[in-house]
């Protein structure tokens, strides 16, 4: 039987949406957490070669496959928070679809963030309780902005002042001293899940298609 690569979810109702953003949200934070784990195991086998080594080589392999093992780390999850953030936007976007499809079609989809939310105010939801989320995700925005266009450079992005004060304000980002690049520590792609699934459950708890707990991560 031919394979089918061109199924597409069903989101054309706030049910199969939750659905979709369930399996999905689920599926990138294990895949994040799988290969985090198994680039530490891998690593953690070849420095055991050079555990009892006493040559200068040796230590000098050790530093570097360290090296090596930061840099793939770091490119990971370059890839993932994109991947975080992409999923939140479509969702967003379907959400208020789905709330008014007929209003939804003078959606500005330019600063999309901010007229999204708009958007949603409109239709009764009250963001107050996720201000601090909604916050984070900007910054992981501006973040993500930066990753992709200037692959992580700092000076190389158009607003590069923005992108060090998001960086600041954001737990898990930091800035590598040598290039001065966007690092990204072990609790940044945490921060970026939990505040979307906080906005995330906010949204279909208002339209009464709240989300499963034991069904997500």
């Amino acid at each position: 039987m031919e394979e089918n690569n061109h199924i597409q979810p069903n989101t054309s109702s706030f049910e199969g949406l939750r659905e979709y953003y369930q399996l999905s949200s689920a599926i990138v934070w294990n895949m994040h957490c799988e290969f985090e784990e198994h680039l530490e195991e891998k690593a953690q086998k070849v420095l055991e070669q050079y555990q009892d080594e006493k040559s200068i080589t040796a230590e000098v392999a050790a530093l570097e496959l360290h090296y090596i093992q930061q840099q793939l780390t770091t490119q990971a999850r370059y890839a993932f928070l994109p991947r975080f953030l992409s999923l939140f936007e479509g969702v967003m976007k379907n959400v208020c679809m789905l709330a008014d499809e007929k209003k939804y079609t003078n959606v500005d989809q330019r600063n999309w963030f901010k007229t999204h939310q708009q958007f949603l105010e409109t239709q009764g939801v009250e963001f107050y309780t996720v201000d601090g989320d909604l916050q984070t995700i900007k910054h992981l925005i501006r973040i993500r902005d930066c990753i992709v266009h200037a692959d992580g450079n700092i000076q190389m992005c158009k607003k590069s002042v923005a992108v060090c004060q998001a960086i600041e304000a954001t737990e898990g980002f930091e800035r590598f001293p040598i290039d001065d690049k966007v690092a990204l520590t072990d609790q940044a792609l945490p921060t970026a899940s939990i505040s979307i699934s906080h906005v995330m459950q906010l949204l279909f708890r208002h339209f009464k298609c709240p989300l499963v707990p034991w069904r997500w991560h």
